[in-house]
């Protein structure tokens, strides 16, 4: 159990440096300002990353039902 807590832990780090980075990059990168005022355009993930983002959770949700992940 002990692993696990570790592991997702090491996960959320991860995912955490590379947002950091990736809005890093994304403000080094130059190119057009954004407006101050007026509406904000929503940033929309890739086809791609969205389909493995929710194979993930629906991974996640069995292993959780099941007690495979954190269960009994």
């Amino acid at each position: 159990m002990t692993r696990l807590i570790f592991i997702l832990l090491s996960v959320a780090v991860i995912a955490v440096t590379v947002s950091f980075v990736m809005s890093l990059v994304r403000s080094l990168g130059g190119g057009e300002p954004r407006p101050v005022s007026g509406p904000q355009m929503e940033f929309s993930m890739p086809g791609a990353i969205q389909t493995i983002a929710y194979v993930l959770l629906v991974i996640l949700m069995f292993g959780v039902a099941t007690g495979l992940i954190g269960g009994l």
